[in-house]
């Protein structure tokens, strides 16, 4: 008897382990757990009407932690940057980019300066030229990944960005008058 208990036991394990079905996978990660581009909670990086306001594109400059300049694609902070350029009153724009601005508001305000009045630009870029906090950059769809304000001063200077930026002004603007954008 003990043994037909035991080997009714037996099968009974045997059935149930067997008829029970393997674990899920893994489901995808909740939302906000997933892999995001550094990028994507940056300022810039909302939705703008278009055309671009000038308090609007004087946050941009003044709120971006990221130093973005191109065409592959169009960078906003670029859109804004022509934007206050335009102005009549575009030094006192960048004045308050520079005051209020974080470190990205600051170079760009440089570039707004050297476009427009040399000497402050100059000043600007012997002023940031000695500062080592670190900033994202990306230029065209290449992320640079993380540099030193100074480094992105020489870059900036090597590769004549603030005049390419100006020049880049028109396209952005097309670029983001897409409803899509």
């Amino acid at each position: 008897m003990r043994r037909v208990f035991i080997a009714l036991s037996i099968a009974a394990v045997l059935i149930a382990t067997s008829c029970s079905e393997p674990p899920a996978p893994p489901g995808p990660p909740p939302p906000g757990r997933g892999l995001e581009a550094p990028w994507a909670h940056d300022f810039a990086h909302q939705s703008f009407a278009s055309p671009l306001s000038v308090v609007d594109a004087q946050e941009i400059l003044i709120r971006t932690d990221i130093f973005e300049f191109g065409t592959m694609p169009p960078k906003r902070q670029v859109q804004a940057l022509n934007a206050l350029l335009d102005q009549s009153d575009a030094l006192l724009q960048f004045e308050t980019v520079l005051r209020r601005g974080n470190l990205a508001g600051r170079l760009y305000a440089m570039c707004g300066f050297l476009l427009l009045k040399a000497q402050r630009g100059t000043s600007l870029r012997s002023a940031l030229d000695t500062e080592h906090a670190r900033i994202l950059v990306i230029e065209h769809d290449v992320i640079r990944g993380s540099m030193t304000v100074a480094d992105i001063v020489g870059l900036v200077q090597q590769e004549q960005s603030c005049g390419a930026m100006r020049a880049d002004g028109a396209e952005a603007v097309k670029y983001f008058q897409s409803p899509t954008r």
